[in-house]
């Protein structure tokens, strides 16, 4: 049976090619390498043994439905298997000659078993079900591929190895998201690519705005898009000019709101000082009575009448109770100061977040293209922000909340979600439901059944899910919400779940933190969601137990298939409800569960803060109230509070000063003192000295210790130690709560082991520990708290890169985490070659990624390259004259390594780190990008000879001027970013001609006509100055600046409108004022001006005060004065030129006279007063 259906297949082949079917039987068709078969039977690939030589098979529009038979075609080198029935792909394993593989049109749902096709060039499998890309690893020499009419949803990585790749046709998918264009970047070959096809179809993706600006500048040698062939370059020159303004537009935003939450920042810090003002102080109280019982039990036990060994153990004994006992009350206000840290340290993360949250929406914005916005609302001028908020605050009630002691809440933002391809998505899915009802009643029923609902994240879909991009409640503003199955592998029901309740919908979430850890669910943020409920029906009540949820495992699609959601009601424990009065809100809590996730849209995010009816009067409790101008009124720490613990300590705490020490001052400071003190014969046998609270301010007294071991200096006056200098015996020193301002100048130090430093003056962390390290090589223990140190993040891992061998910092013990961290930061491992070369690439060109503003830390953390092609390698002798990219953030870098042999760097990052100096990019003179941000730099230097320079970064730093010089060399120096640092003048910037974005926020900055020196800067477009004196002090500043300053687009992180333009231009313009006359003559030196030659300046009208006494000449021909106004009060002016104006009064006429009660003019003295009377001259032609 089997033979009679090869021989008629064999037949049939062998007619359709015009074969002699007995010569094919007798081998003598050896010479046949094509066959084609096309409307002939042919159900199975079988007969093909008889042509091994067969290098093109061409099966089309058969019920073939598995690739066999293929093992003896080994030449076989072109493949056609079209409009089949083909459910998979197999059988190809033989066929290592392939070249070109054509499987369009039939069932096939996965790309696999192509790993032995290493030759292969082309492969369509256009119109097919296949939903990933994959399996295409191997297909290095791949040119064409075609994936039209699918239904893929991703490109991603998945073709980053086929380099080769120049035609890539993916129209008629479900592509909607710009990212995946970045992803093509990677393909240097591309020059055909296709979203929209005529003969397929098009993704979601090409119909949203500015798709072709975005393909054209992500892919910029393209020469056909879309099957329509790009004639000229300059349309993506057009694209790239486009994008570029739109990056340079959100990074103004996204810098605006790092400086907003850098403000936040700093006054959580300054509400953090005040919660532990008191605490430090009962800490330091209590410090000086144990130091100076201390020093008085030393004292007694040191004197001649001390009496006998028991003796001074009563009294040793009598004295450790009493320390012991106020050492207790240490400990708690230690405690009271450890936990006021932990608080800051969940204020810190919360703050964080909210950041990251804002600034993930600005990159999204820019991605997307404009095609997912987010728009912020105000309760004043948008009326959605007050339904959200009313809907929320009438959704919420505190019975249910009983459990938590929540009683209200507070809402602090409300930002709508425009998302363009998937509100289409949805309104698709609703016109589709409309089209199929007939009846306009059916349709209006179908308008009914939609819904406004809150919905939060819930927290097991982070843990379970495998989709990196849908981790997180951030993913459904790009992504959509997830699908039932997510919700399936989570172990929770099949089905997307909505709530008209906030308590059901933030229930998973509160119960996951856990109901006591109030500050880590105080803050929260709920979608609220246009929902379809469609064919709804109701399952049966559930209560929701605390703590454990059991989710209901029969609402799945299967057991309900002609329903689009499923409804209950949610109860809560009547033991967690408050019985305050009579509420029905649990009769209405209830819960949707949504099968097809394409019948939700997230519209609304709005976030909010729960308000406990207990009050811990925490930082976090506060946090919420940093945001206002001032944070004077904001709850602290108060007495009251500490009432009961204070009186504790006074309890414990001796009534007089008899445990006080008798010196007063260094003149009783000599040496047969510190012999009586110390009970010694002889100055050089005294090894240990407590001279606590004895008032010093210098301790040069001390200069013949040479054998001292142990010094207590505590609680004294001294603002510097360095006379201490070459006590080489010493080993501990305690010089807390003094006025020490630096460590400079202590030398000879070397045994040091303990240094005791808390609570003086200090301010400059790194310099001091660098200071430390050279002096003091072998100190273990280190403590600083206290000190008012400028940058106080990351100091304990600064300290410790810096000082490795410290065993413990500020008290705490070093972990061995904490010491494999700084072991990485040693300058012997961070500058060493194989880490330089680790954070080193070699692109050639910048990358195509809107995500990418600093190059250099975008290839070291963002790039991908999975083969290390652009890995230097330091196996290669001259591996760094290869490096383009370098990227040593975070690394505690005190200095530069050596990169004189990166002659081709272009791109460099030395962010986060320790430097004090810039020097060693002599001779990076391609370097075009340069980030030393978050430093230690006083002034700028080293980069003279960077001339190609465009982007520089120096913020939050120390720098107080610049060089003209190096200014004058930076031509091409388009971008500055020099905020957070001590400039107080914006001189010589004018220098930097080519300048378009500066961001000088934060500074010194005090003259407001210091923007003059900005007016030769003509392509200037962004200018930041928001954080200067300037800002609060100057009269109407912002529009002053938009007067001066005319190319401005944005200012200060807020774009400049057409209407402030004319307000400037009507408030500022055509006066003669003092900063009109800087401007004009370009000095300051007003006071001794004489004489003024200002014809032809447009001056409308003069406001010069008083201030110009001693001008005696002035010229304003050919302008447009309607009077003298401002100029009556040059009372020395002589010569006084007013030809060709509009003079027609010496002082300004009233516009309009005052009427009395009646309507009847009032009569007004005539202004008689003598103007001018000095004056010798006037020309009033």
């Amino acid at each position: 049976m089997k033979n009679n259906e090869e021989d008629i297949i064999l037949k049939e082949l062998c007619d359709a090619n015009g074969l002699n079917i007995e010569t094919v039987r007798a081998n003598a068709e050896q010479y046949v390498d094509a066959l084609e078969i096309f409307f002939s039977g042919y159900p199975r690939m079988i007969s093909l043994k008889w042509f091994p030589n067969l290098s093109k098979l061409v099966i089309v529009n058969q019920i073939v439905e598995n690739i066999e038979y293929l093992e003896t075609c080994i030449h076989l080198r072109e493949l056609w298997i079209t409009e089949c029935k083909l459910k998979q792909i197999q059988g190809l394993h033989r066929c290592t000659s392939l070249e070109r593989l054509y499987l369009y049109a039939n069932s096939i749902k996965k790309i696999e078993n192509l790993e032995n096709l290493t030759r292969l060039e082309y492969l369509w499998l256009n119109e097919n079900s296949i939903s990933v890309i994959e399996g295409l690893s191997k297909a290095k020499c791949l040119r064409e591929l075609n994936l039209a009419s699918n239904q893929i949803k991703y490109i991603g990585t998945s073709l980053i190895e086929n380099i080769d790749l120049e035609v890539l046709n993916l129209a008629d998918n479900k592509i909607t998201s710009f990212q995946d264009i970045t992803a093509l970047t990677l393909l240097p070959k591309l020059r055909n690519v296709s979203f929209r096809d005529p003969s397929y179809g098009s993704n979601p993706v090409s119909s949203m705005a500015n798709y072709h600006v975005h393909m054209l500048y992500h892919l910029p040698m393209l020469e056909y898009l879309d099957s329509l062939h790009i004639s000229s370059r300059q349309v993506a020159e057009q694209a790239e000019a486009t994008v570029t303004k739109k990056k340079m537009w959100y990074h103004m935003k996204s810098k605006t709101l790092e400086r907003e939450y850098n403000e936040f920042y700093h006054r959580l810090k300054q509400l953090r000082k005040k919660n532990e003002h008191i605490p430090e102080e009962r800490i330091r109280i209590l410090t000086k009575y144990v130091q100076a019982l201390r020093q008085e039990l030393s004292f007694l036990l040191c004197q001649p009448d001390s009496g006998n060994q028991n003796d001074q153990h009563v009294l040793n004994d009598a004295y450790d109770k009493k320390i012991a006992t106020i050492q207790q009350r240490l400990v708690f206000w230690h405690n009271v100061l450890n936990h006021l840290s932990m608080q800051n340290e969940t204020a810190v993360n919360i703050l964080n977040y909210q950041k990251e949250q804002l600034a993930f929406r600005i990159q999204l914005e820019l991605i997307s293209g404009g095609n997912i916005r987010f728009e912020e609302g105000n309760i004043v001028n948008d009326i959605w922000y007050n339904a959200c908020k009313d809907l929320l605050l009438s959704r919420f009630c505190s019975a249910i909340y009983g459990r938590y002691s929540i009683n209200g809440i507070k809402v602090h933002r409300i930002t709508r979600l425009f998302n363009r391809p998937k509100k289409l998505q949805f309104d698709s899915a609703l016109d589709w439901l409309l089209s199929e009802e007939d009846d306009s009643a059916k349709a209006r029923s179908i308008q009914s059944k939609l819904e406004y609902l809150f919905y939060c994240w819930h927290p097991q879909l982070k843990e379970k899910c495998h989709k990196q991009h849908l981790r997180s409640i951030e993913s459904i503003y790009e992504h959509g919400f997830p699908n039932a199955e997510m919700y399936k592998n989570a172990g929770q029901e099949e089905a997307l779940t909505f709530s008209n309740s906030l308590a059901v919908s933030d229930y998973f979430r509160i119960e996951n933190i856990g109901a006591h850890n109030r500050d880590e669910y105080r803050f929260g943020s709920v979608i609220l969601a246009k929902v379809y409920t469609g064919s709804c029906t109701m399952a049966p009540t559930k209560e929701l137990p605390f703590p454990d949820y059991k989710p209901d495992s029969s609402i799945t699609q299967k057991n309900f298939p002609n329903c689009s959601s499923v409804c209950r009601t949610v109860t809560f424990p009547d033991k967690t409800l408050i019985k305050s009065g009579y509420c029905d809100c649990s009769a209405q809590q209830k819960q949707w569960f949504l099968f097809d996730n394409s019948h939700a849209y997230a519209e609304y995010v709005i976030e909010f803060e729960y308000l406990f009816s207990i009050s811990t009067s925490t930082l976090i409790d506060q946090l919420s109230r940093i945001k206002p101008d001032t944070i004077n009124n904001i709850l602290t720490y108060d007495d009251p509070i500490y009432n009961d613990e204070i009186s504790k300590d006074i309890s414990v705490l001796p009534h007089d000063d008899e445990f006080l020490p008798k010196i007063n001052g260094n003149e009783q400071l000599t040496e047969d003192f510190l012999l009586k003190l110390t009970n010694q014969s002889n100055i050089i046998n005294i090894t240990e000295l407590n001279l606590h609270g004895c008032h010093l301010t210098s301790i040069k007294q001390l200069h013949n210790l040479k054998n001292l071991r142990t010094l207590n200096i505590s609680f004294n006056e001294l603002s510097k130690i360095d006379e201490l200098n070459y006590f080489y015996a010493l080993e501990s020193i305690d010089v807390s709560y003094n006025k020490v301002t630096t460590f400079d100048g202590i030398k000879g130090l070397t045994q040091m082991t303990t240094l005791i430093a808390s609570y003086n003056h200090l301010t400059k962390s790194v310099e001091e520990i660098q200071i430390l390290k050279r002096y003091f090589p072998s100190v273990q223990h280190l403590d600083l708290r206290g000190n008012p140190f400028e940058k106080t993040d990351h100091l304990r891992s600064r300290t410790l890169a810096i000082l490795p061998t410290l065993m413990s910092i500020d008290g705490t013990y070093v972990t061995a985490a904490e010491r494999e961290v700084a072991r990485k930061c040693l300058p012997d491992i961070a500058c060493s070659h194989e880490n330089v070369a680790k954070h080193s690439r070699t692109y050639i060109y910048r990358p195509r990624d809107l995500r990418c503003h600093s190059i250099a830390k975008y290839y070291d953390v963002h790039s991908t390259d999975i083969f290390n092609v652009h890995q230097p390698s330091t196996d290669d002798p001259y591996w760094m004259s290869k490096v383009t990219s370098l990227c040593l953030d975070n690394v505690c870098l005190s200095k530069l390594p050596n990169l004189s042999n990166m002659i081709c760097l272009k791109w460099a990052s030395f962010n986060n780190n320790c430097l004090t100096k810039l020097r060693g990019l002599e001779q990076s003179i391609k370097l075009e990008e340069l980030s030393v941000e978050n430093n230690f730099l006083t002034l700028l230097e080293g980069i003279e000879n960077l001339s190609n320079l465009r982007k520089l970064n120096i913020s939050k730093n120390e720098i107080t001027e610049f060089d003209g010089q190096i200014l004058s060399n930076l031509t091409r120096l388009s971008y500055l970013s020099m905020d957070q640092n001590r400039f107080h003048s914006l001189a010589k910037l004018g220098r930097c001609t080519s300048l378009i974005e500066l961001y000088a926020g934060n500074n010194l900055i005090k003259n407001i006509r210091d923007i003059f020196y900005l007016k030769p800067l003509p392509n200037l477009l962004i200018l930041d100055l928001w954080g200067n004196l300037i800002c609060h002090e100057a009269e109407k500043y912002r529009l002053f600046v938009i007067y001066h300053l005319k190319s401005l687009r944005a200012f200060d992180g807020y774009a400049v409108e057409i209407q402030e333009s004319g307000e400037a231009r009507e408030t500022f313009g055509g006066k003669l004022t003092a900063d009109f006359i800087v401007e004009k003559m370009g000095h300051t030196s007003l006071n001794d001006l004489k004489q003024l030659e200002l014809p032809q300046c447009a001056i409308r009208g003069v406001d010069l005060g008083q201030s110009f006494l001693s001008l005696k000449c002035i010229n304003l021909e050919h302008n447009q004065l309607t009077n003298f106004s401002g100029l009556i009060y040059l009372i020395n002016l002589k010569v006084l030129c007013l030809n060709y104006n509009r003079i027609e009064s010496i002082l300004p006429r009233v516009n309009k006279s005052k009427v009395d009660s009646k309507g009847k003019p009032i009569l007004e003295a005539t202004d008689t007063r003598t103007v001018l009377e000095n004056l010798e001259v006037l020309h009033l032609a």
